[in-house]
């Protein structure tokens, strides 16, 4: 689902593009750079929001298995035990998710870097576009770019979307594995069950 709307971010942003580049002289000299490449460049605070609830995600795993593990010793040695070593197996994916999503987010940043510096360089040489009639090779500049912006963005969607569950299934395993334990060790009377 968020591919779509990414397509269609991409779509909107380079045929307002097209649109822009065919304005006439007199449309930019009104002075509204800023605000023609904030309207292009705007829809990336959505985008950026889809981010953030992931690494949100990735800081609040962790902490949750933080807390919890003093109640592991609580609950006595030979299950804390287990505890010690579930949690730092669990934690091992958890690092790798967020150092691949720190390198695509950081992908994208410098490829929306390229892309708002392109707009920039566009709109303040409009004359020289236009008076060599230079449209259609700056359309295909922004094409080229609003690609790579897309495919960055969709890489950074693509971990957003698996890591939650990885996560949690993780999670869930752990804890699973830690009662599943205690359980068994309950049943052999090793411990009690209060």
């Amino acid at each position: 689902m968020a591919s779509v709307g990414l397509d269609a971010i991409t779509d909107v942003r380079r045929d307002l593009f097209k649109h822009l580049s065919t304005l006439s002289v007199d449309f930019y000299g009104q002075g509204r750079t800023g605000d023609l490449i904030s309207r292009i460049m705007g829809d990336v605070q959505g985008i950026q929001n889809g981010i953030t609830s992931v690494i949100l995600d990735m800081v609040e795993q962790p902490l949750i298995l933080l807390f919890n593990i003093p109640l592991v010793f609580i609950w006595g040695g030979k299950v804390a035990v287990l505890g010690v070593i579930v949690v730092p197996l669990v934690a091992i994916p958890i690092v790798l998710l967020g150092r691949k999503m720190r390198k695509t987010s950081m992908k994208a940043a410098i490829t929306n870097a390229d892309v708002t510096s392109m707009l920039q360089e566009m709109f303040s040489g409009i004359l020289v576009i236009k008076a060599y009639t230079m449209e259609n090779r700056q359309v295909q500049r922004f094409e080229k770019s609003n690609q790579q912006l897309h495919q960055n963005y969709m890489g950074s969607i693509m971990i957003s979307s698996y890591s939650s569950p990885v996560i949690e299934a993780l999670g869930a395993i752990a804890g699973a594995t830690i009662i599943a334990y205690g359980g068994y060790l309950i049943i052999e009377h090793l411990i009690t069950p209060g």
